[in-house]
Order: C-alpha cells, then structure tokens, then sequence
C-alpha cells in the first residue's frame, strides 16, 4: 500500500479518510511529520515538541472534512502547527506556577503570613475544620 501512498494526491488521501480509511491518515502523518516537527520546535520549548506535534496531527484529523482543498494540505495543517503553539502558550502563561524559591525573601514572608491569616481566620470560624 506504501506504493499507492507516492501516487495519490493528499486531496485524495483525505477523501479516503473522510470515507471510512481511517488508516490512510498515517500516509500524511508520515509525509508531514518532520515539516511539523521542524514549525513546533521553533515556538515551544523541546521537551513539549513530540506532544504538540502530535496534537497537531489529532486536530487535522479530527478537522479534515472542514479542509477546503483552496491551499494544498500543508500550507493548512501549517496552519494547524501555528495555532496549536499560540495555544501551548496560552495554557502555559494561564497555568503558570512560580516557585517560591524564585520569589524574595520579602515575598516569601508576605505570602506565608497571607497563607497564615487565611488559615486563622478559616480555623476560628470553623473549628473542627470540616467544610461548610
């Protein structure tokens, strides 16, 4: 089957997989994977690249019948690749964790005295510590 994969268009791969040929999908994955490897390792830090590459392939997958054929399949999973990065960074940037090594020591003694109150007032209120 590798031989019939060289001579159908990606327009014609996509077809298949739209059709039912779920397998067919691995002749593009395979075509592309280094193209986006190469767009993901330029905008998310190397040891996220292998995952985001791969969820850029789950989302071209999953957003097949939606391609248009008006660009080759490159250009639009290309496309994919970039939005894909902009989305790593969203989720990183939302879910950022600061160590509270990194902060002063002044920092350090606000945040555990905020910590501390927070507590005492909780405890006061609620003594045996159940949930309300």
């Amino acid at each position: 089957m590798h031989n019939d994969s060289d001579r159908l268009s990606d327009v014609d791969i996509i077809r298949r997989v739209i059709n039912g040929d779920v397998n067919a999908f691995e002749f593009l994955l395979k075509k592309y994977r280094e193209h986006i490897l190469r767009i993901v390792s330029r905008h998310i830090p190397h040891n996220q690249v292998e995952e985001t590459a791969q969820d850029v392939f789950i989302r071209a997958y999953q957003s097949l019948p939606t391609f248009s054929q008006k660009s080759g399949f490159k250009q639009w999973v290309s496309g994919i690749a970039m939005r894909t990065c902009y989305d790593f960074w969203r989720k990183h940037y939302r879910e950022r964790e600061v160590p509270m090594s990194s902060l002063t020591e002044k920092h350090q003694d606000w945040l555990e005295k905020m910590i501390s109150d927070q507590s005492s007032k909780f405890f006061s209120k609620n003594p045996d510590g159940l949930s309300l």
